[in-house]
C-alpha cells in the first residue's frame, strides 16, 4: 500500500522506517500521529539512530491532509481495503494541485479525531473529488415510472405517503420539504439537478386540476419544492384540507367495531382507527386543533365499546385505576386492546361459523384476555 497509493519507493528510507514499524500494511494508522511524534520518529541508518529526513516528514504530513481531506467528503478510509479502493494518480493530484493552492507550503496541521473541522475547509471541494451533483448524475438508476399517479382530490393523502417514500428512496426528499435550503455552492447545484428531475416527475404524475395549474405556473423556473410546497397547502390547508378534516372527524365519532363497515379483523380495525386519527392531527397545523392522547383513546374505547371483549380492556383500566392508583396512558391502552383484539380474532378463526361476530366476544373469557 505504501508503493501502491502513497508512491513510496521501496528503496527509501522512509519506505523502510515505516515496514520496521509496521505501517506496511496500514497506512491510514499515519494520520493519528502527532506533530511531535512525526518529529521524533527516526531511522537505523549504518549503526545509527537519526531522525528521518525533513522531506519524510513533510510526506507523513502530506498523507495527513490527503486522509483528512477526503474524510470531508464522505470518503471513508477506516480499513486497509478502502485505501486500495484508491488510485496512485488520487493522491498525486493533491499533493501537486490540491495541496499547494489549499493550504500552501504549509503542512495542514494535525488534527486529532473527532476534532471539528474548520469552517474555510469543510466548506470547499477538492479537484480531485466527485461533487455532489456529479454523484447525483452517475449514483443510484432513479425511476420516474416509480411515483404513484395522482387522479382524484380524494386520493391526495395514500398518494402523499407513497410518492413521499419513492422519493426518498430516490435520493429526492429535499425537494419535498419546504423548509429546506441548500447552503454551499456543492448543495446549491445538486439541488437544481435534483428540483428539475422531481419536476419532470410530477409533470406526469399530477393529473388533478391544483396539480396541473401548479404545474403551468412553475413551467419557466421547474421548481418542484414550490409545485408540492403549494400543492401540501391546498389539500391540508384549503377547502379540500377542510373536508377531509370533517370526513375523518365524522369516522372518529361514528364509527364502531360492530357496525358491519369494517370486513377485516378486529386488530386491524384498532390500527384503522388509529392511523385515521394520526392524519387528522397530521393536516391540523395548529397544535390546539390536534386531538389530545386523552380524546384518541375516548373515542377508541367509544369505538370498541359494543365487542364485550374490548369493552372489558376499559373496565379493567377503570378497576386498576380506583384500585392501584394505575392510570393507563393512550399507549398503555392500544397495547392492552391489540392483545385483546388478536386473542379475540384467534378464536373468531378457531370457532364455527356463526351468524355474527360479536357473539363471539360474549362467549369469550374476561380472564384470557387480561393475562
Amino acid at each position: 500500500m505504501l508503493n501502491d497509493v502513497m508512491a513510496i519507493h521501496k528503496q527509501s528510507t522512509l519506505y523502510t522506517m515505516l515496514v520496521a514499524e509496521g505501517y506496511r500494511d496500514s497506512p491510514l494508522a499515519l494520520h493519528r500521529l502527532t506533530d511531535a511524534e512525526i518529529s521524533a520518529i527516526t531511522v537505523h541508518e549504518k549503526g545509527h539512530q537519526r531522525p528521518i529526513l525533513l522531506a519524510d516528514k513533510t510526506h507523513i504530513r502530506l498523507w495527513q491532509a490527503f486522509v483528512y481531506d477526503m474524510s470531508l467528503y464522505g470518503f471513508v478510509l477506516s480499513k486497509p481495503k478502502h485505501i486500495m479502493q484508491l488510485k496512485r494518480k488520487n493522491y498525486r493530484n493533491f499533493q501537486y494541485h490540491v495541496y499547494p493552492h489549499k493550504y500552501g507550503n504549509t503542512p495542514i496541521p494535525h488534527i486529532p479525531n473527532g476534532s471539528p473541522a474548520p469552517a474555510s475547509v469543510t466548506n470547499r471541494r477538492t479537484s480531485y473529488s466527485t461533487s455532489p451533483a456529479e454523484l447525483f448524475k452517475k449514483g443510484i438508476k432513479r425511476d420516474p415510472s416509480a411515483f404513484p399517479v395522482l387522479n382524484k382530490d380524494a386520493g391526495y393523502d395514500p398518494w402523499s405517503r407513497h410518492m413521499t417514500a419513492t422519493a426518498v428512496a430516490q435520493d429526492l426528499g429535499h425537494v419535498l420539504d419546504p423548509d429546506y435550503k441548500p447552503s454551499t455552492q456543492d448543495d446549491k447545484d445538486l439541488f437544481m439537478l435534483q428540483n428539475d428531475f422531481m419536476y419532470s416527475v410530477f409533470h406526469n404524475i399530477l393529473k388533478t386540476d391544483i396539480g396541473k395549474d401548479l404545474l403551468r405556473k412553475h413551467e419557466s423556473t421547474r421548481n418542484a419544492q414550490q409545485v408540492y410546497s403549494q400543492l401540501q397547502a391546498f389539500y391540508k390547508t384549503g377547502n379540500a384540507g377542510a373536508d377531509q378534516l370533517s370526513e375523518w372527524m365524522t369516522y372518529l365519532t361514528t364509527s364502531r367495531a360492530n357496525d358491519g363497515k369494517w370486513n377485516g379483523t378486529y386488530h386491524g380495525y384498532i390500527l384503522y382507527f388509529l392511523n385515521i386519527a394520526s392524519k387528522h392531527n397530521s393536516y391540523c397545523k395548529d397544535p390546539h386543533d390536534r386531538l389530545s392522547d386523552h380524546i384518541i383513546m375516548t373515542l377508541l374505547q367509544s369505538a370498541v365499546s359494543p365487542i364485550d371483549a374490548l369493552h372489558m380492556v376499559r373496565s379493567k383500566a377503570m378497576q386498576d385505576a380506583v384500585t392501584h392508583n394505575i392510570k393507563l396512558n393512550l399507549h398503555q391502552y392500544v397495547e392492552a386492546l391489540k392483545l385483546a383484539a388478536q386473542d379475540l380474532d384467534k378464536l373468531s378463526k378457531t370457532s364455527k361459523p356463526r351468524t355474527r361476530r360479536e357473539s363471539i366476544s360474549r362467549s369469550f373469557s374476561m380472564t384470557s384476555i387480561l393475562l
